[in-house]
């Protein structure tokens, strides 16, 4: 499940290029919410949502 987590995130990613994007878990976490779902989603911001990641994605304007 925490590749699907991964790839969602990198989708979002760069289909927004970033812009106006705050990648959150909102404003609680179910009781039933997997940890490593959530480890996922922090470490896929980290590795995609990087400055340099974004300056890349949005020189294709």
């Amino acid at each position: 499940m925490g590749d699907q987590v991964e790839d969602q995130v990198k989708r979002i990613i760069q289909d927004t290029r970033g812009r106006g994007l705050i990648v959150s878990s909102g404003c609680a976490l179910g009781a039933n919410t997997k940890p490593e779902n959530v480890r996922a989603m922090v470490e896929a911001v980290k590795q995609y949502g990087t400055r340099e990641r974004l300056e890349e994605l949005q020189e294709w304007d």
